[in-house]
């Protein structure tokens, strides 16, 4: 007679139990439950080293092992059958033994765990067996709606707080609305925040942490980004100032007690573009642009030329006294007439030796002239006129003629003779030197509110774009334009686009050719032949473009 089973495989009871030669239902179906039992301890072991690697928790177990080793569901619903065979009532896993519900909230099956169950609920004698499987899905869906049910953790309706939370240095995380990290405490006490966290009842204000290096106090936009603040030494700044005309004329009135360049005084610090070089000579300050410039200024305004033909940056600086020059006298003293050589520890860029410099002036108060001829560092000194020896002390310093304009509104316009003669001093490149040499001349300014203007030097006709000196003039207007971007004059692009068309000249086929390679045209230059200086109309456009810079500013 044929035996029926379940899908699990154990024998139904039919009432001919003891006419099958001895064959006892009740072992033969114990002996299937003890089959069952390994199998199902054999899995639960190896859910409980899954979870034992996840933090052990049984929302982890469900969320990891129902994609990785055939799902959570199957063993629960293994389980359940076996539960149901054994001759087990009510729900599969609702359980006397808490100790075992409790070991499935927390994610750990061991194996005493399941014996407990077994051998609490197995009876001597199975009554009846299920006649079909209870279906996978639902005996999974049961057992983790039981688990979480039971859970003293997961009384509340969210059911996240039972999510493992892995967050690395972190003593107190927070997650955010899908169970991940969104900031916290540090383990060294500090607060972070993985998300930008946003002012309540502000929509368009953020808390941003800023990356503002260089800056002791940053600043920041609604946007986050640095608007300004104190900076690590000290000082403020701020890209963004609300410079109304209200504003603008409060914080004039503030200013008023701070000295400023004198509005009367004009020096005009250059070489020969400033000089007034024409035909080959120098020194015609009558045709100069600071001439053109005393004409175009107010009644009472006056404008020195201060310019002298072939000076360096540094040597028009020693010459108006913006670079002091201590002097030490050959046997300490002046003799009561003649020559003596004289030495200064001045590191100045010259000129090349043999290019004779004289400069007048007093040194311990005796007037005469320096003279430097064939070293960098000794000179003469000649007394203009005879008389008593005069002790000078080590390191005294000489003071030039053509100093005392400290006070007045400055004009510069330097750098070209560098360029021509490859004078770049101690420095590693021309373009350094000259900055360096003009910011010292702005910083020999007396006043606390400069009226500085510092006008870019000039390519030669022949210096188009490419050529060594273009790339020497392009440094070192490109220094000057970044240290003083609200005074800085580019009188070199108006000469090369512009002057011409000012001047009324329509430009040869030469002249466009020179001006598209970025440079200076012939035609308004000296003569149509010399490529340096500017003719005199010329030199009359130059006058006019300071002109207007110093009126638009106020500074006359």
């Amino acid at each position: 007679m044929a035996i029926e089973t379940t899908p699990l495989g154990f024998q139904k009871p039919d009432g001919n139990e003891l006419a099958r030669n001895g064959d006892n239902l009740i072992a033969a179906n114990g002996a299937k439950a003890e089959e069952l039992h390994q199998d199902a301890r054999g899995r639960l072991t190896a859910i409980e080293s899954k979870n034992s690697t996840q933090d052990g928790r049984l929302n982890a177990v469900e969320a990891k092992n129902s994609v990785q080793d055939g799902t959570l569901a199957t063993h629960a619903a293994h389980l359940a059958n076996l539960d149901h065979a054994a001759g087990f009532t009510g729900d599969p896993l609702e359980l006397n033994d808490l100790a075992f519900a409790e070991t499935l909230e927390n994610g750990v099956a061991t194996a005493a765990a399941l014996d407990t169950r077994l051998t609490a609920r197995v009876q001597p004698i199975v009554a009846a067996v299920i006649a079909s499987d209870t279906a996978p899905a639902t005996a999974a869906a049961n057992a983790v709606s039981i688990a979480l049910t039971n859970s003293d953790i997961l009384k509340g309706t969210d059911v996240r707080a039972g999510r493992s939370i892995i967050a690395t240095g972190y003593a107190l995380p927070f997650t955010d609305a899908t169970g991940y990290v969104s900031g916290g405490i540090l383990s060294d006490g500090r607060w972070n925040f993985e998300k930008t966290p946003q002012v309540k009842g502000q929509a368009d204000v953020t808390m941003r942490p800023l990356n503002a290096t260089g800056w002791a106090i940053p600043f920041a936009d609604k946007d986050g980004y640095v608007a300004g603040g104190i900076k690590n030494d000290g000082t403020a700044e701020f890209a963004k100032l609300n410079l109304t005309p209200a504003n603008l004329l409060k914080l004039a009135n503030e200013t008023i007690g701070y000295p400023r360049s004198s509005r009367t005084k004009i020096a005009a610090i250059g070489d020969s573009l400033t000089d007034g070089y024409f035909g080959g000579v120098g020194n015609q300050d009558a045709d100069s642009y600071p001439s053109r410039l005393r004409e175009m200024v107010p009644a009472g305004v006056q404008v020195f030329n201060l310019g002298n033909s072939g000076y360096t940056t540094d040597e028009e600086a020693v010459r108006i006294g913006a670079i002091p020059l201590p002097l030490t006298v050959t046997g300490g003293s002046i003799p009561a007439s003649g020559p003596v050589d004289v030495t200064t520890t001045a590191v100045i860029g010259w000129r090349a030796t043999g290019t004779v410099r004289t400069i007048p002036g007093t040194l311990a108060g005796i007037p005469g002239t320096l003279t430097r001829n064939a070293s960098d560092t000794v000179f003469s000194f000649t007394r203009t006129t005879d008389g008593s020896a005069v002790t000078v002390p080590a390191g005294t310093v000489y003071v030039p003629d053509f100093a005392g304009h400290a006070g007045d509104t400055a004009i510069i316009l330097l750098g070209r003779n560098n360029v021509s003669y490859s004078i770049k001093g101690a420095d590693a490149t021309i373009g350094e030197h000259v900055a360096k040499g003009i910011d010292r001349i702005v910083n020999w300014l007396t006043p606390q509110i400069k009226q500085v203007l510092v006008v870019s030097a000039t390519t030669t006709t022949s210096e188009t774009s490419g050529t060594g000196g273009y790339t020497n003039i392009a440094d070192i207007n490109a220094r000057l334009a970044a240290a003083y971007p609200s005074r800085f004059l580019n009188l070199r692009s108006y000469l090369v686009n512009q002057a011409i068309y000012d001047l009324g000249i329509t430009p040869t086929s030469a002249d466009l050719a020179t001006m598209a390679a970025d440079t200076l045209p012939a035609s308004i230059m000296d003569g149509g032949t010399d490529n340096t200086h500017w003719s005199k109309a010329t030199a009359t456009l130059v006058a006019a473009q300071i002109n207007n810079y110093l009126t638009t500013r106020g500074w006359v």
